[in-house]
């Protein structure tokens, strides 16, 4: 093999790996990443202020927009605890859609978490207007199981 058919090969190598790797990077751009994470809070406003409370944090790490219509927590026996009128820190529309690289938080009030079924809850979870479901757990939703504030 000459050097300038070695080099050759070599650039075409190079060029197909590079077409490869864009190819999964473009993939992955289209689809839909949340990050759910349960969250201890102190309102300043809403219903309660004052008050120690769990909430929910939906993030969309995606590159294009999101709506979440659903944000609440899984029971075992397929049982979701979702707040009746929820509402967020920021104040924003529930269901609401997200922007690339953006986020809110649900927040749940404090008698929410005393029901009997809670202390079985699973995880965090959203449920996009898609279907696409994402759940999540936290330290904060461990520290509510167990009865304990902040």
């Amino acid at each position: 093999m000459s050097i300038a058919e070695v080099i050759t090969l070599s650039i075409a190598i190079v060029g197909a790996a590079l077409g490869i790797i864009n190819t999964f990077h473009i993939v992955s751009r289209d689809k839909i990443k949340l990050l759910i994470k349960p969250v201890w809070i102190t309102t300043t406003v809403g219903p309660v202020i004052g008050d120690t409370t769990i909430g929910i944090e939906v993030i969309n790490l995606s590159f294009v927009p999101v709506t979440i219509r659903e944000v609440g927590f899984d029971v075992p026996g397929n049982i979701k605890f979702i707040p009746r009128r929820p509402w967020t820190t920021d104040g924003g529309p529930y269901p609401r859609e997200l922007e690339p690289r953006t986020s809110f938080t649900v927040v749940f009030d404090k008698s929410f978490t005393k029901s009997p079924n809670f202390e079985n809850a699973i995880c965090a979870f959203a449920r996009t207007a898609c279907g696409i479901k994402f759940k999540s757990t936290s330290s904060a939703l461990k520290q509510v199981k167990k009865g304990t504030d902040s």
